[in-house]
This record gives structure tokens, sequence and C-alpha cells, in this order.
């Protein structure tokens, strides 16, 4: 009877196992497009995603952020941002639960597309958040957290000559804006990953995509200066992963006109242990990379299923990044990748899919296997209800404005640094440009007019009026 029973509880076990290992995918969302950018581990328990939503009413697109309990059952959500676009790329949570988030913000026209950081504490209020940009068009694209709790973002700035620099912000916990550091001071260039490790800053570039493929990861200290610069021709990057192995960078080449992946394992010494071109005469690119026990695991897409198709690829890869296994899953219809994070090798995998859709547009996903080797089974399907609850407007630490002191001459409220306002007219037109001290004066035909400004900690518009 006991041999019975011991048969009957392993079987039991067994099924529980296999039952375990099935590959979910949970959808979360609101009726207009969404994705998730980003994802990371909360410090009690659960998970933190950011990405982007277009399901508020009277809003273009909004920061989208979640917190998951660890069965991905959404905790809460909220929208980020008001009528104009918003957008978030990547999040990062301190030690002591705090959430910090990044992309790129446009509640001006007249201001362009600017960064955006923001912090959120654990119940999802938003505590504060920062718009700022070298360029007229900007975007915040990575954040970490350094080894002295500074939150650092790498950037891209585009300017009216053409060239995209890549630029790096260090913020405090509170908010406060550190002078910038230009990473790629010319040319089109595109930051694709930044990460800290053991006191230093890597920062991935892509650089003259299409003309002249190549990219560069940075290795940046604490005062900001480039100690060694790792390049590599003929491949676009798309992440970075650095660890006790090195540094492994993942992507595409062209094969023809084809797109196949690649990987490359640098030493910490600037060297190449491993370069990796696979050639297949189907398209598959690798979007992400994330450690696991073995080496790595490597995501990405694939549209080996036919035109207009395109499935997520999962890949397990040894300590050079060397393929050794993996599968292919989706729905055949339309997933995208956007990133990776493996915890006891059990792989998260964020992006969105119309193939899983609570409706017809793409939605916001995480893909779930939780096997040591990655099965070619077919996910089943949880419906989460991580829908939008609402617009959180964007706030500042403290609001700054301009008062008159004289006949058109303005001062601003708060002594700052670095200012820069502009005026422009009711259609748009610019007028007027300062750069310096807190106090100008402003010639114009009378009438009603707009001031934007900008400083290392405040940025805004207000309303003027030229007499």
């Amino acid at each position: 009877m006991k041999k019975f029973e011991f048969i009957f509880l392993f079987a039991a076990f067994l099924l529980a196992q296999i039952t375990l290992a099935q590959p979910v995918v949970h959808n979360y969302g609101s009726p207009g497009s969404d994705d998730y950018a980003s994802i990371v581990k909360y410090p009690t328990g659960g998970f933190i995603v950011v990405g982007t939503t277009g399901g508020e009413l009277g809003s273009q697109t909004d920061v989208y952020l979640s917190k998951l309990n660890f069965s991905l059952d959404c905790e809460w959500t909220f929208n980020i941002g008001g009528m104009g676009i918003e957008r978030g790329n990547d999040v990062v949570v301190s030690d002591d639960g705090s959430i910090y988030f990044c992309g790129m913000a446009m509640s001006n026209s007249a201001l362009g597309y600017k960064n955006l950081v923001g912090k959120v504490d654990q119940y999802g209020n938003l505590l504060w958040s920062q718009e700022f940009g070298e360029g007229v068009w900007n975007e915040a694209r990575n954040i970490v957290i350094d080894g002295s709790g500074n939150i650092v973002v790498s950037t891209n700035s585009f300017f009216p000559n053409g060239e995209e620099l890549v630029v790096v912000y260090s913020l405090s916990e509170n908010g406060d804006l550190s002078t910038p550091i230009i990473i790629e001071t010319s040319g089109a260039n595109t930051n694709m990953g930044l990460e800290y490790y053991n006191g230093d800053l890597y920062v991935l570039n892509n650089h003259e995509e299409v003309e002249n493929d190549h990219y560069s990861v940075r290795r940046i200290n604490s005062e900001g200066v480039t100690i060694q610069t790792y390049e590599v021709g003929g491949v676009i990057a798309y992440d970075l992963e650095v660890s006790n192995n090195g540094i492994l960078v993942v992507g595409e080449f062209l094969n023809g006109v084809l797109r196949n992946p690649y990987t490359c394992a640098f030493n910490f010494d600037g060297t190449v242990a491993k370069e990796v071109f696979a050639v297949i005469e189907f398209n598959i690119w690798y979007k992400a990379v994330s450690s696991n026990s073995e080496g790595y695991t490597l995501a990405g897409e694939t549209t080996d299923f036919g035109w207009g198709q395109q499935d997520w690829l999962l890949h397990r890869a040894d300590n050079l990044g060397q393929y050794v296994g993996g599968i292919t899953v989706g729905t055949n219809k339309f997933e995208v990748c956007k990133d990776l994070l493996v915890v006891n090798d059990s792989v998260y995998l964020v992006g969105s899919s119309n193939g899983f859709q609570l409706n017809n547009q793409q939605q916001a996903t995480v893909y779930l296997n939780e096997t040591i080797t990655l099965p070619i089974i077919d996910p089943s399907v949880v419906n989460n209800d991580c829908f939008y609850i609402g617009t959180s407007e964007l706030i500042a630490t403290e609001n700054m404005t301009f008062n008159t002191i004289g006949n058109n001459i303005f001062q601003s409220s708060i002594p700052v640094n670095f200012l820069k306002a502009e005026v422009f007219a009711i259609d748009g037109k610019l007028i007027f440009s300062h750069k310096g001290s807190n106090t100008f004066e402003v010639q114009g035909a009378p009438g009603i007019y707009f001031l934007t400004f900008q400083s290392e900690k405040y940025s805004g518009v207000q309303k003027i009026i030229i007499r």
C-alpha cells in the first residue's frame, strides 16, 4: 500500500512539474495598441514592467507602468503622461523599492521630444519627473543605478545638422540633474544598451546604420571618462550583458538581404573571446540577452514562418555566446521582443503580440518559460487585468515660473544654472532665444506668447504677455 502511495505521489509530482513547465503568455493592455519594453525584479517580490500604451482616451500615447506579482498577476498599473506623446523605454528599481523609469515625452510640439525620467513609489505614485535634452529631438533609452545610488540614463539627441549624438546624464534620487556627458560627439549614432558593472558604465552604441554599419561598447569610469572602447564593423547591435564572464553583445548581420543572428564575447581587456555569425537562409536576429546558470539566454525575432509573420525566438548559449539550443515560439502572426529577464533559469520575455490578443491591436505581453531546457511547446494563454486606470500628469519636484520685473523684463522664480529660454508666437514661430542669466528682456510686438524654459532641473511652458 505504501509502495502504491509513493508511486501515486511521484506521478502527481511529475504531472505538477509538467504543468509548471508549460510556457505561458500573459496579456496586458488597453483597447489601444500597447507594449512592454523592460522588466526587472522587485526587491520584495514580483516584477516591474514599463512600456507604452495607446489606450488612454484623449491622449496619443502614455508611459505604461505595471507592478506584477510572482505569478504575473497585476497588482497595480498606471499611465504616466499628459495629452501628448510619451513612451516608456526602460526601468530600474533601487534596493529601497523606489522605481525609476525613462523614455521620451512631447508635451508641446514647439519643444520637440524630450528625455523623460521619473520616480515612482511602491504603490505607483509618481514622485517626480524630469524632461530635458540637448537637441531638437531627444529620447532616454536606457537607465541604471550606479554604486553611489545615482540614476544614470543614456540618451539620444538629434540636431538640425543631421547629427544624432549619444548623451549620458546622472540624476540624484531627488531628480537633480548633472551636466551632460556627450559620449558620441559627431555622426549618426543610436544608443542600444547601458550596463553598470564593478564601478564602470558600459554604453553600447550603433554607428552610421545602413551605410557603414558598426557598433562600439564604451567603458566609462566614475568621472565620465572613456577608458576603453570595443568596436566591431559590419554589424548592428541590440543589447549587451556584462557579467563575470565578460561582455556579450547580441544583434544581427546581413547575409545578403537576410538578417541573421550575431553574438560577440569580449574579454575585459578589450580582446574578442568569440565572435559568431550564423548564416541562415531566412530572417532571424537577436534583440536581448540575459545571464543564466550555464551562460546566456538570447531572445529575438524570426520571420521564418512566412511573409508578414514574426515570432519570438529563444536560444541558450554558452559563456562565449555560442548557440547550444533553443526554440521558436509564437502565433505565426506578429510578436515583438523588447527585453529579457532570466531568474533561476526561468525566462521572462517582454514585448507585444497581436496573436494572443484581447482585441485586434498589439497587446503588451510577458512570455514565461520555467524550464532549464527550452521545449517546443505551444504556450497557453492567460489574460490579466492590467488595464490602464487613468492618466497621472507628469510633475516636477518644484514649479518654476517667470515673473515680470519691468517692461518686458522676465526673471525666474528660482535661481538656476544653465538656463535656456525661448519665446514662441502663437503660430509657433520662434521670436526670441536666451541662455545664461535668470533675468532677460524680450523684444517683440505686443501680444500673447509662449515662453519655454529648461535648466539642469526644471523645464516647462508658460504663457506671457509682451506689452
